[in-house]
């Protein structure tokens, strides 16, 4: 190939090629540095990078038509979807009750599929008949100044009294993950769920209007949320509130207005890796800044050398 016989020609007229051989190594071993830089920063760049924000996950509140219900609302939470288990106290003694779940944020279930009733048929499911519709909310009902009014989805039924009691499921799609990775971390946000805050003695005499009826919060509101258990490679971290069993990602509260849970999951795969990348990067660094220094003014003076002796 030409490119040898032009290698094979200058290394001929240096005498033998021994300048040219030390000037092609280290001219290769500063290649290689290069090479190896450029690597190394794009696994350092992919270790440092940050995921999005985690933005705010909205809240699902639970609201009755009636004043002094008891209720116990069970919440598992899966990738996008909010499965709503209700309950109403025996100790109400009403032959049914109407109930309406309220979704802000990204609790909102998604659009799409056959719609009945102003749900989507694949977002939305119930055990019983529900009706969906948009609503402005009481800023009371969120703490929301008032100037800002939130809108809202609705969901809207009634709970009937059969052999079970008063009971009704609810399910909804998303759409949205409440998760993001971050690195070795993984940061979760889920809705604030629950009803909205009343003093005791205000449970049963405030009421809110919502879509021009009036709904009461729960007289009492026992609350589960079912988040999952954590992977054997997963540790918790920075969980709040403080999940009821250590490595599942579950609360249960009684007599709560809401429960908001946050944290950070930290993969233990996911850190052995950034630390071996860490410390191969630092190798690398120190390498370098080793060798650089020796490396480019024996280029130099190699270079000088050939020159010399290319031009006698």
């Amino acid at each position: 190939m030409r490119w040898k016989r032009v290698l094979a020609r200058i290394l001929a007229r240096v005498g033998g090629g021994k300048e040219a051989g030390w000037f092609l190594l280290i001219v290769v071993v500063l290649v290689l540095l290069v090479v190896g830089g450029v690597r190394f920063y794009r696994d350092y760049a992919a270790v440092s990078d940050s995921g999005a924000p985690l933005d705010d996950r909205g809240s699902a509140y639970l609201y009755f038509d009636r004043p002094g219900v008891t209720a116990t609302m069970e919440v598992t939470v899966r990738d996008a979807t909010l499965d709503f288990d209700v309950q109403v106290d025996k100790s109400f003694a009403g032959a049914e009750v109407g109930y309406s779940l309220v979704l802000t944020g990204n609790a909102v279930y998604t659009a799409g599929g056959e719609v009945v009733d102003g749900c989507p048929g694949d977002a939305v499911r119930s055990t019983g008949g529900v009706r969906c519709q948009v609503g402005k909310l009481d800023a009371a009902m969120t703490s929301a100044a008032p100037e800002l009014p939130t809108e809202a989805s609705v969901i809207s039924g009634r709970i009937v009294r059969d052999d079970d009691g008063l009971a009704a499921t609810i399910g909804v799609d998303t759409g949205r993950g409440f998760s993001n990775a971050d690195g070795k971390r993984i940061y979760f946000g889920l809705p604030a769920i629950g009803t909205s805050y009343l003093p005791t003695a205000e449970r049963r005499a405030v009421s809110f209007p919502l879509n021009g009826a009036k709904v009461l919060v729960p007289e009492r509101l026992t609350l589960t949320i079912d988040y999952g258990e954590l992977p054997v490679t997963n540790r918790a971290e920075n969980v709040s509130p403080e999940p009821l069993v250590a490595g599942t990602l579950f609360w249960y509260e009684e007599d709560v207005s809401a429960i908001k849970g946050r944290g950070s999951l930290v993969d233990s795969i996911t850190e052995d890796d950034e630390q071996r990348t860490l410390f191969l990067v630092g190798l690398y660094v120190g390498l370098a800044t080793a060798f650089l220094p020796l490396l480019l003014p024996a280029l130099w003076r190699s270079g000088g050398r050939i020159r010399r002796n290319l031009q006698q």
